[in-house]
């Protein structure tokens, strides 16, 4: 019987699915306990002390094999050891982990947090729908360029990434109260499967090096007055037929009239007796 309170060394660890674990909920250890005169006793099934003593509510962290441990007896009961702690101890390197698959979980009023052995962070909620941090700086950062800041003094939240992926399964909107600046240094590519609507209270200004737009249907265009000026060469084609409707039309306004191809095709001046010699450039019955 053993009614102290002894050091052990961690050998084995049983996960809840070893067929050696008698809980089969909770991790369970083999420890080498040293007793009085350093007397070594192999103890199986050892459980850890919890701090909340609950099915849900527990703190379960995974020891390492070669861990110091503390441990107690229930009755001085070899079968009942309880490890209340540890302590460390740098005689020999403890194993890496993912060499151990080590992993921490705490769970308390259907909150559980945990980190698993691939290094995974984990928060969740059984019953809430809401997880509030509040401090002035939370920062999310891999070390190698990718995290995210949100930074209450300045009111700033910032994300530096490589790549973002994001997928929107319902609907989606986005309020800004202020100016906004959108700059992207390569291609951008807009694909929308259904229709666009765009209101602009203000104006539109447009500049860019080429503009091309392509209308499998119709078009139009809809305004209180509209102006088309190009600097060279301007171009109007349609497969049918085009038509202009004006109470006035001016073709070359201001200059010398113009003589189209077909309207003065084989007219003779009256006073002169010469045919008139029509424009060569302009083609079409005016």
């Amino acid at each position: 019987m053993l009614t102290g309170v002894y050091f052990g060394t961690v050998e084995k660890v049983f996960s809840p699915t070893d067929s050696l674990n008698i809980s089969k909920y909770q991790y369970e250890y083999r420890v080498q306990v040293t007793t009085g005169g350093f007397a070594q006793v192999p103890v199986n099934n050892c459980i850890r002390m919890d701090s909340d003593g609950s099915f849900d509510n527990y703190n379960d962290n995974i020891l390492l094999p070669g861990s110091m441990v503390v441990v107690t007896f229930l009755k001085g009961n070899l079968s009942h050891g309880i490890i209340i702690g540890a302590v460390r101890q740098y005689t020999q390197k403890q194993p890496t982990i993912p060499d151990s698959k080590q992993q921490w979980k705490k769970r308390y009023n259907r909150f559980e947090l945990s980190i698993d052995n691939q290094y995974n962070w984990l928060a969740k909620s059984d019953s809430g729908p809401y997880a509030t941090v509040k401090t002035n700086l939370v920062r999310l950062d891999d070390s190698v360029g990718e995290n995210l800041t949100l930074d209450k003094d300045t009111q700033t939240t910032t994300l530096n990434t490589k790549e973002l992926v994001t997928n929107v399964k319902s609907d989606s909107r986005t309020t800004i109260d202020h100016d906004a600046v959108i700059e992207v240094k390569n291609n951008v590519t807009i694909h929308v499967v259904g229709n666009v609507t765009m209101t602009v209270d203000g104006n539109v200004n447009l500049t860019c090096k080429n503009l091309t737009a392509k209308v499998q249907e119709n078009a139009t265009v809809e305004c209180k007055e509209l102006k088309a000026k190009a600097s060279g060469n301007a171009q109007i084609e349609a497969g049918a037929t085009a038509k202009v409707k004006s109470p006035k039309i001016y073709l070359n306004e201001g200059g010398t009239g113009i003589t189209t191809m077909q309207s003065h095709l084989g007219v003779i001046d009256l006073i002169s007796g010469v045919p008139v010699t029509p424009s060569e450039t302009v083609f079409g019955d005016v």
